[in-house]
């Protein structure tokens, strides 16, 4: 299925479905197609053509929807970039920094006879946990097949309407506006994760599913418990989720389902559904359909035709560096990260075991550990806390909260407060950043 005809198809099947919100404006699928059309034909008077790597590097919008689908239309790829970061935009045919820049053409003009199938469908850059960038590219095949393994996971309904809040240039806010396109489904785009905002639209009673990471649900139960109970299913994933704020969303009634996924393989791997979250809370779900998962020596590997043939090896897997399970019933557990493993005494400890205890703590909102060099103990345990409104501090208090559940070489050795918690690209903790500031001032 090629995907410049993806939109003509569902403008045949349903054209006056709706298929795309954003700005306050609404689209039918026979108005998106003739929208696009026009964007294709002023890109190609510009001269993008098939083949043209075209970055985006602007905040999420109408104008950004429409050069998603009119770059699929021409067979041009397309490379979302961070738009807080202007250091990575060489290298590319055309850059768009400015929606105002997206140009409009006559669409009788627009010629399609040069698509090229091998062209990527779009190229994302991912810092992943080491901090340097890679790019991913991801073919139409790509995007096609875990369309449908999601469609399998978390169901498809008509009158479907999924909320897009996360960064464009990250692939869980990317896939759910393809996806939608291939489910014939709506999508409604935001210029980025605004609590308000998103708890209104889900008020309204027309938003059936959306993505969050974790910080994103953690404030949108703490503004209404209640806001979240509206949606067919509430998709959480990005960071490692907090066992805590799982059994929080579940006492709420929120209809979480719990995702693993990765860039390199279109977003999700594994899904844990909204049915089974309250008998495996900590679980990542089993894999799509359409994507094979095994375990090596401890680490996680993922293939199938939702991974990016760029990141698979001679035997066709992508070796995660992500650390796991599998139990009986085919889910999958997450473990820790072979490169985030903090070795003190002689010891492994995976950060995220120290975070799920902290995260418990009733003046505890959210929790990262890390580790320093030490001469003593290899690498020193540390531990930060962001803490929940009208929390003190009490650092001893917390590191017997600690000690009640871990093992001493698991209780860090100091645990400070900190603002937030630095995020890379993908929504996961920045703990070489930690790291370095640790080092940096080892008080």
């Amino acid at each position: 299925m090629r995907p410049e005809t993806w939109l003509d198809i569902q403008a045949e099947h349903a054209p006056e479905r709706t298929a795309l919100i954003a700005e306050g404006r609404a689209f039918s699928f026979s108005e998106l197609r003739d929208e696009v059309r026009g964007v294709a034909a002023g890109l190609q008077s510009a001269g993008v053509d098939s083949g043209s790597r075209v970055s985006v590097a602007f905040e999420p919008g109408l104008e950004y929807a429409l050069l998603i689908h009119a770059l699929m239309l021409l067979g041009a790829t397309l490379c979302p970039l961070d738009p807080r970061d202007p250091s990575a935009r060489s290298g590319y045919d055309f850059v768009f920094e400015a929606s105002n820049e997206v140009p409009r053409g006559a669409s009788e003009a627009l010629s399609l006879v040069e698509f090229a199938s091998a062209s990527p469908i779009c190229e994302i850059t991912s810092s992943g946990t080491t901090g340097q960038p890679k790019q991913i590219s991801l073919s139409p095949q790509n995007v096609f097949w875990s369309a449908l393994g999601s469609a399998h996971a978390l169901g498809v309904e008509t009158d479907d309407r999924w909320l897009v809040c996360l960064p464009l240039f990250h692939v869980s806010g990317l896939m759910p506006i393809y996806r939608a396109l291939i489910h014939g489904t709506a999508v409604s785009v935001h210029p980025g994760f605004s609590t308000r905002a998103v708890a209104e639209e889900i008020s309204s009673g027309t938003v059936t599913g959306i993505s969050l990471v974790p910080t994103a649900l953690i404030d949108l139960i703490e503004s209404d418990p209640g806001v979240l109970r509206q949606p067919r299913v509430v998709l959480v994933g990005g960071a490692a989720t907090p066992t805590a704020l799982l059994e929080t969303a579940i006492s709420a009634e929120v209809p979480i389902a719990v995702t693993y996924g990765m860039t390199e393989a279109c977003s999700q791997v594994t899904v844990l559904p909204p049915s089974e979250v309250a008998q495996s809370v900590g679980s990542a779900g089993r894999p799509l359909v359409t994507t094979r998962l095994r375990i090596d020596q401890g680490e996680i590997l993922v293939g199938g035709p939702t991974v990016s043939t760029g990141c698979l090896d001679s035997e066709g897997w992508y070796r995660t560096g992500d650390l796991g399970r599998i139990d009986s019933e085919g889910r999958l557990w997450i473990e820790g990260r072979i490169d985030e493993m903090v070795i003190t005494g002689g010891e492994n400890v995976f950060p995220s075991e120290i975070e799920s205890v902290l995260v418990r703590h009733p003046d505890v909102r959210e929790a990262v550990a890390w580790g320093v060099d030490d001469a003593r103990w290899q690498q020193e345990l540390r531990a930060g806390v962001v803490l929940t409104a009208g929390s003190k501090f009490d650092q001893p208090a917390l590191l017997a909260w600690c000690a009640e559940t871990l093992p001493p070489h698991k209780v860090p050795k100091r645990i400070e407060v900190i603002e937030e918690i630095p995020l890379g690209p993908t929504g996961k903790p920045a703990r070489q950043e930690l790291t370095k500031r640790s080092s940096d001032d080892p008080r």
